[in-house]
């Protein structure tokens, strides 16, 4: 009995041995693993189409002529329209859910150095979860070398909703002798309602102003016009013509007057340190008649500071000849801000 027992085991020891002399050794079913691997997604919204997949692995043997690195995609990712940019020494070929990159002749893939292939315009499954992508590489035969298996997942986008109110503050302050516009002191003390110049003596210059203060969270901005209602005008119908209506120009020092053109006769008109706007370095614009006239703006939102984002002056200059028609000159001004969202 002892003698059978030990003849068996003499037959499986000589078996084992006959296989490693005709096969080198027992075979390894399973690859080793990359040393890195990973595939980064665009967009992991379902059905999302124009997808880029960018795979980053690290080979653990180098490949050499005609040796492959092989992606394969899980059933419901879709590469139909897919674009494929492989390592340099390397060209692409794609079947179905496969996609290979061939080392080209005489070339060689590099192990231990981070590679990455880009595969662009891909589409997700149209039902979330989690999807396989093997990454893995070949000899020339399709003998698989090394092997890795990553995820990614697709699920729903997130919807992120936000409301802010606009918002818009509007302000005219007073202005004294104490403040300038374009380098001119104000002559006479203002109020928010009311520029009360007073007795006019002829040929002097009388300067009120305003401070406007803009305060918006309005995207582009906003625009201030100033408008009157009427010419500057007595009871008897006499008008204070407003002063170069076409175009700014600088003040007349003394005014030149024309007896037979009453339009000459005084003047009143509008400037603004605003450098945006036209009447502004010291020079002056008329009112046309009724037509509002931008006297501040910027194109962004303001927070009540910052000459010509969220303040501006703006002066009023008149000025009369010892032609001009007796009486109280009377007309009302209005301000508009406008934001623009």
């Amino acid at each position: 009995m002892q003698k059978i027992k030990r003849f068996k085991i003499a037959i499986v020891a000589v078996l084992i041995l006959s296989m490693m002399a005709i096969y080198g050794s027992v075979p390894n079913v399973e690859a080793d693993s990359l040393d890195l691997a990973k595939d980064t997604i665009s967009d992991s919204s379902p059905g999302q189409t124009g997808v880029t997949h960018t795979i980053v692995y690290d080979l653990g043997i180098a490949l050499g002529e005609n040796q492959y690195v092989r992606f394969t995609f899980e059933s419901g990712i879709d590469l139909s329209a897919a674009t494929t940019t492989c390592p340099l020494n390397t060209t692409a070929s794609a079947t179905a859910q496969l996609i290979d990159c061939v080392v080209d002749a005489g070339e060689a893939l590099a192990s231990t150095t981070a590679t990455s292939t880009i595969i662009t315009d891909a589409a997700n499954p149209s039902t979330t979860g989690d999807y396989s992508v093997t990454i893995s590489t070949h000899e020339s035969d399709g003998t698989e070398i090394e092997s890795s298996e990553v995820k990614i997942y697709i699920i729903d986008e997130v919807t992120v909703t936000a409301h802010v109110e606009a918002t818009l503050s509007f302000s005219i302050a007073t202005t004294t002798p104490h403040d300038s516009v374009g380098g001119e002191s104000f002559t006479s003390t203002s109020s928010p309602t009311a520029l009360a110049f007073g007795a006019l003596v002829a040929n002097t210059e009388y300067l009120m102003g305003h401070l406007l203060t803009v305060a918006t969270n309005a995207d582009d901005g906003y625009t201030v016009t100033v408008q009157q209602d009427d010419d500057l005008e007595n009871g008897a119908g006499a008008i204070i013509d407003g002063y170069s209506t076409s175009s700014s120009a600088l003040w007349p020092n003394p005014i030149t007057t024309d007896i037979n053109d009453e339009t000459t006769w005084g003047y009143f008109g509008l400037t603004s340190d605003d450098s945006d706007v036209s009447a502004t370095s010291s020079k002056y614009q008329g009112f046309d008649g009724t037509d509002a006239f931008t006297i501040m703006t910027h194109d962004g939102p303001a927070n009540n500071e910052g000459v010509g984002i969220g303040t501006t002056t703006v002066g009023y200059k008149i000025e009369v000849s010892a032609l001009q028609e007796a009486g109280d000159y009377q007309n009302a001004l209005t301000y508009i801000c406008t934001p623009i969202y």
